[in-house]
């Protein structure tokens, strides 16, 4: 049995606590997560991650939303740590591996809250 999250000491539904912790993620990351796809230049990705900004602005979330945001921009990241990684973090001196790795890693966790997709 997994563990009940909680929030001012009251059980959180499932629902409710994976999409806290997706407009926990989109407030404290969303800007990096924006830039990274900027760089990567992929239009579904950007349309993704405003999406999913969009979304966690509104008083109440939807879910199935977040979902697929962040399925589209997960495959994106799959994507360019496939084949475009050293090329980008060349072209931008940065370590864009390490920052795909990274918002891949948090997305891959959030994306888990959700279970599978119908």
């Amino acid at each position: 049995m997994g563990m009940t999250p909680h929030f001012a000491g009251h059980p959180v539904p499932r629902t409710s606590g994976q999409m806290l912790a997706t407009s926990m993620f989109v407030h404290n990351h969303g800007r990096g997560l924006s830039d990274l796809v900027d760089i990567v230049d992929d239009d579904g990705a950007i349309n993704a991650v405003c999406d999913l900004v969009a979304n966690h602005v509104q008083v109440a979330p939807c879910p199935d939303r977040s979902r697929k945001a962040i399925e589209v921009i997960l495959d994106t990241l799959e994507r360019v740590m496939e084949s475009e990684a050293e090329r980008l973090a060349r072209h931008w001196n940065i370590d864009i591996g390490s920052a795909t790795r990274w918002y891949g890693a948090r997305l891959t966790d959030l994306h888990g809250r959700f279970g599978t997709s119908a």
